[in-house]
């Protein structure tokens, strides 16, 4: 399975589960995707991926109401 189906495959997951996500615009070649972000609205997640578009290495923060991808 490629990167892009596995990223599918979870986020589908995620989002059958009821759980919020948010449209993010890859830093690195500008698609467009959903990320999980946390339900607490205090919290704030970062953590590098990798794009499943092209699969270049990218730092992503969410929370609650908003998500960004840097290089």
């Amino acid at each position: 399975m490629c990167k892009l189906e596995k990223y599918k495959t979870y986020i589908g997951d995620w989002k059958a589960a009821g759980k919020p996500v948010r449209r993010m615009k890859m830093a690195c070649c500008k698609h467009f995707i959903e990320v999980p972000v946390p339900f607490d609205p205090s919290e704030k997640w970062d953590s590098l991926m990798g794009c499943p578009h092209c699969g270049e290495l990218v730092m992503k923060i969410v929370t609650s109401t908003s998500a960004v991808s840097r290089r």
